[in-house]
């Protein structure tokens, strides 16, 4: 069964980026840019502030940022989705919330809770799927939100999610943290060169709330 996805829009001070510039290689490879470059004192975080967008792929429905989340949200054609990124060690983009697993919805491989953290810069992606699980335990910021045990989700992953669906708004989140992340510059490479990569349909903004994140995405648009 399918659910609805998370309807509010969760305004929040970001810094964010949208590019529209003709001769950007983010306007060659995307279908449809929104002309604004939005600074950290903006807060509405859809496309426009009257568009609510499905905040962690639709989290009130299914597991913050997991595949589940997002195939309700595209279902159900939610205008626009969000959802959050940080890199692995081996700088694969995953749908992750910040530098570690989250220990309250997670679970080893064989169910059992997680004692100590799972920093992602110390994992590559097949340490994950070999020993984690996500979206096991109910999230407290949705308690009614359906559990559903799945590996990590990658960048990727939504792409190929995304590349058969309607066009619609999609914000990507870069949860950069000093000292426990890769470069700036390396984190907007990766998730940039992806995204141009498969091209899916979509309205792209990159947002985030570390403006060294923000300049890092920008320079490498152009």
């Amino acid at each position: 069964s399918v659910y609805p996805a998370d309807p509010r829009s969760g305004h929040r001070s970001r810094a964010a980026l949208r590019w529209q510039q003709p001769g950007t290689d983010l306007h060659r490879h995307a279908t449809a840019i929104a002309p604004l470059f939005v600074t950290l004192a903006a807060a509405a975080c859809g496309p426009d502030s009257a568009t609510p967008v499905a905040a962690k792929g639709g989290g009130a429905r299914f597991p913050a940022n997991s595949a589940a989340a997002v195939a309700a949200s595209l279902f159900l054609d939610e205008p626009a989705i969000e959802v959050d990124l940080f890199l692995t060690n081996d700088r694969v983009p995953v749908l992750v919330d910040g530098p570690r697993l989250d220990p309250e919805t997670c679970r080893t491989l064989d169910g059992g809770r997680i004692t100590e953290d799972v920093w992602l810069i110390q994992n590559d992606l097949a340490d994950l799927d070999a020993g984690y699980r996500c979206g096991v335990a109910a999230d407290p910021t949705w308690p009614d939100a359906r559990v559903g045990e799945a590996p990590v989700h990658t960048l990727d992953a939504l792409t190929g999610q995304l590349l058969d669906d309607p066009p619609r708004a999609v914000m990507l989140d870069l949860r950069w943290t000093p000292n426990v992340s890769h470069a700036p510059e390396v984190f907007a490479a990766e998730v940039l060169e992806r995204w141009w990569r498969d091209a899916p349909p979509t309205t792209l903004r990159i947002v985030s709330d570390r403006p060294l994140m923000i300049q890092a995405a920008e320079d490498r648009a152009r």
